[in-house]
């Protein structure tokens, strides 16, 4: 898997958000837990995966398996959501600049 060594200016401006800070931020709920479950399962099928690694996926999964399935059905359904509007208003815009773009074009 194709990994990225992130610059420290960005790593250091990381440094200043918690985990803790964006469960409890409303906006980043469903994404947040939607990204530590898939890399607590997608850590499972790492090759090469350091000891370091390991640890901190173990502690990804305690997390993720200590939120009621049930609430994170609601996370997940959320991003689910906010996908399909986020599609369906880039559909709308293509379709307003595609009719925009005919109409300059027919005149």
């Amino acid at each position: 898997m194709d990994t990225f060594d992130f610059p420290d200016s960005i790593l250091n401006l990381a440094g200043t958000i918690t985990l803790k800070e964006l469960l409890d931020a409303p906006f980043a709920q469903p994404w947040i837990i939607s990204a530590l479950a898939n890399a607590a399962h997608f850590s499972r099928h790492q090759e090469d995966i350091v000891e370091a690694d390991v640890v901190l996926a173990a502690h990804v999964e305690r997390l993720i398996r200590a939120i009621p399935r049930e609430e994170k059905l609601v996370l997940y359904r959320q991003c689910g959501v906010m996908v399909q509007s986020r599609k369906e208003d880039q559909r709308q815009h293509r379709t307003r600049v595609a009719a925009a773009t005919s109409t300059k074009e027919q005149n």
